[in-house]
């Protein structure tokens, strides 16, 4: 299975990704963190990744800002607000797409597939 990526782009895209849920489950200790990494092909020709956390959630009015340039739910120590715009514009740049599922209190889920090469 290869997607139309380079690897050292792929590997900025998780560790990204990867990042941000630590941080979002680091920053509601009332359960256990939980962090699941998930790659899949697809009858379509994509693979898929998904990365999911039972973090604190995105609230819904700020989920259309999050691919945005410097735009971050963090404090200013803690974050420049370019992480998921990297994410998103790598994805995009290889032909895929980038999802984003979350509910405030409940954790994020975060999906994008890429092109099979």
């Amino acid at each position: 299975m290869t997607a139309r990526i380079s690897r050292v782009e792929f590997e900025q895209v998780i560790t990204n990704l990867v990042r941000n849920a630590v941080d979002a489950c680091t920053e509601t200790m009332d359960a256990e963190p939980t962090l699941h990494i998930r790659l899949r092909q697809t009858p379509a020709a994509t693979v898929v990744c998904t990365v999911s956390d039972n973090g604190h959630g995105i609230p819904a009015n700020q989920v259309p800002l999050l691919f945005e340039p410097y735009f971050t739910t963090k404090s200013p120590d803690r974050g420049t607000g370019l992480g998921l715009f990297v994410v998103n514009s790598v994805v995009r740049k290889a032909g895929g797409a980038v999802s984003v599922d979350s509910t405030a209190g409940r954790g994020t889920t975060i999906e994008f597939s890429l092109p099979l090469a």
